[in-house]
């Protein structure tokens, strides 16, 4: 079952503002790892603008999803197999 954007942030709204960007945070992770870069987009830039437009770029929690990845998987190391 899929959740549009915009219900999305209907229901986030209904939280507090640090439950908020923990959750755009963890859906902006999943999204990711599983290459919905339309998602991880939307989850990423709404957990770093904040409630009411208020940034967050001084939380590290985000920093790795708040910049694009500039790269591809060959320039990974250490990193187990899927």
């Amino acid at each position: 079952m899929a959740i549009s954007q915009d219900k999305l942030a209907d229901i986030t709204a209904m939280m507090d503002p640090e439950r908020e960007k923990v959750i755009y945070l963890r859906i902006a992770r999943r999204a990711a790892i599983d290459g919905l870069a339309d998602l991880s987009a939307f989850a990423s830039a709404r957990a770093e603008q904040g409630r009411d437009g208020i940034h967050n770029e001084d939380d590290p929690r985000g920093a790795a999803l708040f910049q694009p990845f500039h790269g591809d998987s060959s320039t990974m190391t250490g990193c187990a197999p899927s």
